[in-house]
Order: C-alpha cells, then sequence, then structure tokens
C-alpha cells in the first residue's frame, strides 16, 4: 500500500530576486528551515531558486515578509500544482502614439477588438493579460518590431501594487479607514494613495471601492521626468548638458524658469527614474517624475 503524503497547509518557497547580496539572509533561512548556513548560502546564490519544496505555509509567509525587507523577492506556491510557476501577467502600452497597424496586429494575436485594445494601451494603467509565462514570451516575440509598443511581464505571486485615485475623485472616510488598518501610506514618488501593497491587499481594497482607486502594478509603471531647475549650474552649461540629449531648442533650456517644466525622458521604468533623479542632482540639475498618460496632471514626486 502506497502512503499519500498531504501536502496541505505546505507552500513551495522560490527565489525570484534579489536586489542585495542573497547570502546575507543565510542565516536566516537555515534558522526557519532544516538546512545548514552552507546550504542556504548555496540555494540563496542561484535566480530563481527553490528554497523550500513544502514548507509549512505559517513559516512560508513569515520567510517572504522577513526576506523582503533584506530585499529579496520569494514567491509562494502550492507544491501540488507544478504549473504555477508558469502563470504571468503580460502588460503593453502604447509609447505616447502606437500605430494603427500595431494596435491591430495586437488585437488578432489577443483575438480582442481593436477599438478594446486602443482604449486599454493609452490608459495609465496599459493592458494588462493574464497568461503562461511560455505564451508571454511567443507573443512579445512576435511584436518585437513594433517600436510604438511597451511590454513587460510581472509575476503575479510577487507583484508589488499602488493605489491611485481616479482623476477628479478624493478618498472618502471609509477608503482612508481601510488604508489605515491595512498600514499603507501614501507614495511620494509616484503620488500613490497608497503604496506597497500585496495583490490580495490590492484586490481587496479595489473590490471595497473600485469606483475611487485603481491598483496598478508597479512592474507596469512607467514614468516621465521633467527639468525643475538647476543648482549650481548656469543656464549656459544646462543647455550645453541637454544639447545633445534633449530635443528642444537651446532657447527653451536657456529660459527654463520662466516656461515651466520640460520633459527630458519618458517611459521609464520606477527604477530607472529613480536613477536618473539621482544621477541628474549629482550634476546640479533637478528633476521630478510623473507617470506617463496622466493629462493635465501636475509632475508626481520631489523634486532632487
Amino acid at each position: 500500500m502506497t502512503a499519500t503524503v498531504s501536502t496541505e497547509n505546505k507552500l513551495r518557497i522560490t527565489l525570484v530576486s534579489a536586489s542585495s547580496p542573497a547570502g546575507l539572509a543565510a542565516g536566516l533561512l537555515s534558522s526557519h528551515l532544516p538546512l545548514t548556513r552552507a546550504e542556504a548560502a548555496l540555494r540563496l546564490s542561484r535566480q530563481p531558486s527553490v528554497l523550500a519544496e513544502a514548507a509549512p505555509a505559517c513559516v512560508a509567509r513569515r520567510l517572504q515578509a522577513l526576506m523582503a525587507a533584506l530585499g529579496l523577492r520569494v514567491r509562494l506556491d502550492d507544491p501540488a500544482v507544478r504549473g504555477a510557476a508558469d502563470r504571468v501577467d503580460l502588460w503593453f502600452q502604447a509609447n505616447d502614439e502606437a500605430a494603427p497597424a500595431a494596435v491591430a496586429r495586437l488585437a488578432d494575436q489577443l483575438g480582442l477588438a481593436v477599438a478594446e485594445v486602443a482604449q486599454a494601451l493609452h490608459s495609465p494603467a496599459g493592458m494588462v493579460v493574464a497568461t503562461t509565462a511560455p505564451r508571454a514570451a511567443d507573443l512579445r516575440r512576435a511584436l518585437r518590431r513594433e517600436r510604438s509598443l511597451r511590454s513587460a511581464v510581472s509575476d503575479p505571486a510577487v507583484a508589488i501594487y499602488d493605489l491611485f485615485l481616479l482623476p477628479g475623485l478624493q478618498p472618502t472616510e471609509g477608503l482612508v479607514g481601510l488604508l489605515g488598518r491595512l498600514g499603507s501610506a501614501e507614495c511620494g514618488f509616484s503620488g500613490a494613495i497608497a503604496g506597497g501593497l500585496d495583490a490580495r491587499s490590492a484586490a481587496l481594497v479595489q473590490a471595497r471601492h473600485g469606483g475611487l482607486v485603481q491598483a496598478i502594478n508597479r512592474d507596469f509603471q512607467r514614468f516621465d521626468l521633467y527639468l525643475t531647475g538647476r543648482s549650481g549650474v548656469t543656464a549656459q552649461e544646462l543647455a550645453d548638458f541637454f544639447a545633445t540629449r534633449c530635443p528642444e531648442p537651446r532657447e527653451r533650456l536657456m529660459t527654463l524658469e520662466a516656461l515651466g517644466p520640460l520633459r527630458i525622458e519618458s517611459g521609464l521604468t520606477r527604477s530607472a527614474a529613480s536613477q536618473f533623479i539621482s544621477d541628474y542632482a549629482a550634476f546640479g540639475i533637478q528633476t521630478c517624475v510623473r507617470r506617463s498618460f496622466i493629462d493635465g496632471a501636475q509632475p508626481a514626486g520631489d523634486t532632487a
């Protein structure tokens, strides 16, 4: 007679990525799982890497939170479902103006109406398609020559979301109270009313207050960078610096203070926008960010 081992209340732990040396978490991992520190360090040295095939759910979730604090992204899956790791969210958005042929080709690939696809591509959230990793790779490959479209893939199990108020609306007491209970605060970088939520929390807020807010995956957020001022840099030096980087005429750069913010980069990821702000600040150039495709809104974020 064959014994069947139940995997109920067990989760597979997979290391997806690390923004800091993963070896720092070896002690943390070995204290929660039956691994030596050397074994833990070896598993943490590769990305992606399965850290545990079937860990108790309570341990897995605690590890996920602790490792996130160290800059490590961990995915939790049901060990009985091997295909769970293949599920991804595929995102498309227009680069300002998507060529009609590109929209039509994407609509054909997805089996959707052209008008529906066009509307989604020009929205702040873009078009998100739930699919498998192989299918996402095939779609991106088929559309790689469409320069008027940008795309990205995100793992829904570890995605982080920000909540944005819909245009012209104000938060209600109920929304503010729920965000407070979730411990979520405003995001000064993106202008979100609440930042850094996991998928479950974001879905909860949107289910209750979907008429007020929209949840957008950080992997799919894009930002425009605006030149707002200078510090220790002359107008001439500023114009010289951007002469080959910006299509605006030199006269526009020389009179920046009088004419207001000037867009100098567009369609940047969150990490790229943050890096640009830091790099420009090192040259005495002040900038701020604004989410792409938000017509009429003021640039979000603090000037550097």
